[in-house]
């Protein structure tokens, strides 16, 4: 999520410093190089340790969003002096049809749905036929997807890059054994990320707008390549912490208050000005940022822990209506 946060502050923030600055734009673009493969980290371990679909979970997913997304929406009101609109209705009740910039939410919400099914075709594969599908599911999302720039996934922003993801991270959990050091793994993730720096830096000195010079594309080949690695790195890794938990539990409220469309509005020229004129690395904005959001998600989580257990006992009692 820090990596997230940091990517945002880049494309929002950072970036605009070395518009016409090459030297900075190498060092920007640098940056977002290595930050871009969070999201597609994100869903590689989703793959890896396979959805189990709940009624709970999407209750908790849409409880959140409805919080963060009203509480963004009233805000707005009360600092701009804005009248309540129909908008109160899209941030409360369909958080997940037409989310105030949460695209990624969307998506993911749409692969939380589906992965019954996705978890029932995986598991009738063997290896052989699990390549199969991965090679086709490449040629949808990679050549027609991310070469021609086709609808299937154009950029990576879709549910069809997080089903290719979704698979890869299946398929390295049943069938690789990733018995290399997670050394060797960190130093292919830091090569392929200068390589796609190296090129977005070229494509600026060329002004060339070619796919390939895009480090924001989710299915640009070299991000994909750096989120597996990344990935692989702390795959094998046991770490268990209370703390981290207790945490991790709160990091995605982050994403929703600072890429919100009305509270990113604020805070995103916010970290732009504190970039350029106090020169603070993005990782230390991005850090305070989530460090602030997720204090005030658990000041949310025990306000709203009983009307929460109330709904958790109801889904539990209805689960059986998901099938495994």
């Amino acid at each position: 999520m820090l990596f997230i946060l940091a990517g945002h502050v880049y494309v929002h923030g950072y970036k605009n410093i070395g518009l016409n600055n090459p030297d900075a734009d190498l060092l920007s673009n640098l940056l977002m190089s290595f930050f871009t493969c969070a999201v597609d980290c994100f869903v590689l371990i989703s793959g890896w340790f396979s959805i189990r679909l709940k009624f709970k979970s999407i209750w908790n997913l849409f409880s959140v969003c409805c919080f963060y997304g009203l509480a963004a929406y009233f805000l707005h009101l009360f600092v701009d002096g804005q009248h309540l609109g129909r908008s109160i209705i899209y941030n409360g009740i369909f958080p997940f049809s037409n989310p105030p910039g949460w695209w990624f939410i969307r998506e993911y919400f749409y692969l939380l749905l589906i992965s019954p099914v996705l978890n029932y075709a995986i598991a009738s594969l063997d290896k052989v036929r699990f390549r199969y599908v991965l090679v086709l599911l490449t040629v949808f999302n990679l050549y027609f997807g991310f070469l021609w720039r086709n609808d299937v996934n154009s950029s990576g922003y879709c549910l069809c890059n997080f089903i290719w993801l979704y698979f890869i991270g299946r398929y390295l959990k049943l069938h690789c054994s990733l018995d290399k050091p997670s050394a060797a793994y960190f130093v292919r993730y830091l090569i392929t990320c200068a390589l796609l720096a190296a090129l977005c830096f070229a494509g600026f000195r060329l002004g060339s707008d070619s796919v390939f010079f895009d480090n924001t594309r989710y299915n640009n080949p070299l991000v994909m390549l750096s989120a597996i690695w990344l990935f692989c790195t702390f795959a094998r890794m046991n770490f268990h912490s209370v703390a981290v938990n207790w945490l991790a539990s709160s990091a995605l409220a982050a994403y929703l208050i600072t890429d919100n469309n009305y509270i990113g509005g604020w805070y995103y020229p916010a970290a732009h000005y504190c970039c350029s004129s106090w020169h603070l690395p993005v990782l230390i904005i991005a850090a305070a940022a989530l460090f602030l959001c997720i204090v005030a998600d658990k000041v949310r989580f025990y306000i709203f822990r009983p009307l929460n257990k109330l709904v958790v006992k109801l889904c539990d009692k209805y689960q059986y209506l998901i099938p495994e």
